[in-house]
């Protein structure tokens, strides 16, 4: 067995409470999980919107490249009777 894979199966039990010991705020970490509240979804939920990837509905580059290919699968080769 490799060593690292051994490591990690003896650490993962208490891994939780090895990044604890850190006492790193989630705020700091950045991340919306293990928050106090227990609100996870709700919080990851919001913090999605906040990126930029997500200011519009439909991505850059759908109208030009992505949905010619869509609407030539949906509706198959043209027809030529």
């Amino acid at each position: 067995m490799c060593s690292v894979l051994f490591l990690t199966l003896q650490v993962r039990p208490n891994a939780v409470a090895l990044v604890d010991a850190f006492d790193h705020t989630d705020n700091y970490l950045g991340s919306a999980l293990g928050r106090y509240d227990g609100d996870v979804y709700t919080h990851l939920y919001k913090n999605a919107w906040k990126d930029p990837l997500n200011e519009s509905v439909v991505t850059e580059g759908y109208h030009d490249y992505l949905r010619p290919v869509l609407k030539q699968q949906l509706w198959g080769p043209a027809s030529k009777l």
